[in-house]
């Protein structure tokens, strides 16, 4: 049920991510790195986010 409304949110916002996502099954590695390429790239190994102020 989480899934099925999780692909009903992304479809809404995004469908062209969320027509990708369901096409990742057989390369999921390749669906991460695409959208963490969108988002700016991988955080690096160690990375601590600053706490707010």
């Amino acid at each position: 049920m989480i899934a099925t409304t999780l692909l009903r949110e992304l479809r809404a916002l995004d469908p062209d991510l969320a027509e990708r996502w369901l096409a990742a099954r057989e390369e999921p590695a390749a669906f991460a790195e695409d959208v963490l390429a969108r988002a700016g790239g991988p955080l690096f190994d160690g990375y601590r986010a600053s706490p707010k102020s």
